[in-house]
């Protein structure tokens, strides 16, 4: 049904599709094969506005994208931003056939990179481009698919029904199809609602129109938003549920970004700006009380403040959240780094590239420890002190590190006495036998080494673990070792 509306000539909407097919498995769940198909349908739809852009990509370029994320920002992420203008007609993204294989030996389009691709283009398309992900109608399935993407910002995942008026009601379009179909009856309800532009667009509206997900309402009233003036004038375009506002339907905010829009149309980077300095607030107070459970305005502010520092223009206000230590310390420590790292990420590899070298540093390091510092955020500070010495992290850290917690690195140490080389990746456990006879190190590269402590000579490789090696321990006699391993499993060596 939505193939066959994109096919008419009025229907509004740009659509770029592309079909995983879990049966075949291998090419269509390749998220970077993916990426080809959905940039090269782009590229058809759009020529003119697109030539200056796919031509400066060297067949060679395309055809070698070792990473998704670099093919994403090259053949979506970029060129959207060329086409998605506040005036343009929306783009949907469809994803479909994202059903369960039909046996165990056959991919599952879940199981694959395909879903970090989705995640991808959740944050990083703009406003006018919509993701849509298509699974079978059982309802475990989308239970499934969306409890995965259940750490981005919320959304609902509802059966089609049969009806074509269905495709109506999900893409906001009136009888004309398309976005345009919702001006009519939201300009009317504007006009009608007893309040003028200016009453409602200087901060209420930009604040509603910028949210990332349902705004909770403490939050909108930490802005500075009149919560009467929203619940008397304009509560049936943004209804309140369970102490959250958010737009009764994506097209009102379509509309409001649009230059249709005259006088009600909002000034997005102000509704950002608002929030950014709102998040800013909540978190240094958050930091100063450090520990206890978190609202879900504090929640909010630490997975989406980076978004909307990011997206205000104001470029120290970025910098003072990114690149503050303890800010990341404190996301993950409430399990919501992972979304902020996700969303810092792709913005600043996306359509709002900054120079930042706070941002930029924080997205390289982060990406790099963010599973090891879900388990434990307190060597936060510790893996950004150990960053490349000329990091935006090291030389800050270095120049006033953080109260209360010691920062070295081994290599300026003044009293080293040697150095145990083996490994092929990051160490992240290092136990001593209660002789000093022997040290265990582990490590990501999922090996076990024990180490001769008077001649600083290997001993023994132990190899056992599937996943990387995050804790050690020796026995009270010196005789065993015990490994603890993201792959699930401790392990139990003989050390003598």
């Amino acid at each position: 049904q939505l193939a066959k509306l994109a096919e008419e000539p009025s229907c509004g909407f740009t659509l770029l599709r592309h079909h995983v097919g879990s049966a075949t498995g291998g090419a269509y769940t390749d998220p970077v094969y993916a990426l080809r198909s959905l940039g090269f349908q782009l590229a058809s739809a759009f020529g003119e506005q697109l030539a200056e852009h796919y031509l400066a990509l060297r067949a060679t370029t395309v055809s070698s994208f070792g990473h998704p994320r670099n093919a994403l920002d090259a053949l979506l992420t970029k060129p959207l931003a060329k086409v998605c203008g506040p005036s343009a007609a929306p783009i949907i993204i469809l994803l479909e056939g994202l059903d369960p294989p039909p046996s165990r030996s056959n991919h599952d389009p879940l199981d694959t990179s395909l879903l970090l691709l989705a995640r991808q283009v959740l944050v990083s398309t703009p406003q006018r481009a919509m993701l849509l992900l298509a699974t079978s109608e059982s309802p475990e399935r989308s239970d499934e698919l969306s409890y995965r993407l259940s750490d981005l910002a919320p959304f609902h995942l509802e059966a089609a029904p049969e009806e074509a008026d269905a495709l109506t009601k999900v893409l906001g379009a009136g009888e004309g199809g398309g976005a345009g179909g919702v001006e009519g009856p939201v300009s009317a309800y504007l006009a009608n609602c007893g309040a003028s532009p200016s009453e409602l667009t200087p901060l209420l509206l930009p604040v509603l129109v910028s949210a990332r997900e349902p705004l909770p309402l403490a939050l909108l009233t930490a802005c500075g938003a009149s919560l009467d003036t929203h619940m008397t004038h304009i509560s049936a375009l943004f209804p309140v549920t369970d102490g959250f506002v958010a737009p009764a339907n994506p097209s009102v905010v379509r509309f409001l970004c649009a230059d249709s829009a005259g006088d009600w149309r909002v000034d997005v980077a102000a509704g950002h700006s608002a929030l950014a300095t709102t998040a800013l607030a909540e978190i240094s107070n958050l930091k100063a009380k450090e520990g206890g459970e978190l609202t879900a305005k504090a929640r909010y502010c630490l997975r989406n403040g980076v978004h909307h520092c990011l997206s205000s223009g104001e470029v120290s206000s970025p910098d003072s959240m990114v690149g503050d230590v303890s800010f990341w310390k404190r996301c993950f420590e409430a399990r919501e780094g992972t979304a902020a790292l996700d969303i810092l990420r792709a913005t600043v590899c996306g359509t709002l590239t900054s120079s930042s070298a706070p941002a930029k540093s924080a997205a390289r390091l982060l990406a790099s420890h963010s599973k090891e510092l879900v388990g434990n955020n307190e060597l936060t500070a510790l893996r950004a002190f150990d960053s490349p010495p000329r990091s935006y992290f090291a030389t800050a850290l270095a120049a006033a590190p953080p109260d209360g917690q010691l920062l070295s690195r081994p290599a300026q140490w003044p009293r080293r006495v040697r150095s145990l080389e083996g490994h092929s990746r990051l160490v992240n456990a290092v136990a001593a036998s209660a002789d000093g006879r022997l040290v265990a190190s582990g490590s990501d590269d999922c090996t076990v080494r024990l180490w001769d402590v008077a001649v600083g000579v290997e001993v023994a490789t132990l190899k056992g673990h599937t996943d990387e090696v995050t804790s050690l321990a020796f026995s009270a006699d010196n005789v065993i070792v015990a490994s603890g391993s993201w792959d699930g499993n401790v392990l139990l060596w003989d050390a003598v």
